[in-house]
């Protein structure tokens, strides 16, 4: 599908909305500790990565890997218990293949 923006004043607010391309591993960190409501990081979570040249595909999939586990993070219930969600969480990235 093909978006067609007929109205600059539409655009600006679309681009508004997008987020901003991550460019270093410190932003990464930022990005991360911001987006992820469900996770708890050290201050020294991503100290490793310092020195190493910023790669875009890696900080692409470390993205993606703490979304999976915010979303496996917001599953549990009150009492601690995984709901459905959770379940079907670790099925499809814990097991088998995945694991």
């Amino acid at each position: 599908m093909i978006t067609h923006w007929w109205s600059d004043a539409v655009l600006e607010n679309y681009l508004k909305q997008c987020p901003v391309p991550i460019q270093s591993w410190d932003e990464l960190c930022e990005s991360s500790v911001n987006r992820f409501d469900n996770l708890v990081f050290s201050e020294s979570c991503f100290s490793h990565l310092k020195g190493i040249p910023f790669a875009k595909s890696s900080s692409d999939r470390v993205l993606s890997l703490l979304g999976i586990l915010n979303r496996l993070s917001s599953s549990v219930s009150e009492a601690g218990t995984r709901r459905a969600k959770g379940h079907e969480i670790i099925r499809k990235h814990f097991r088998g293949d995945r694991a």
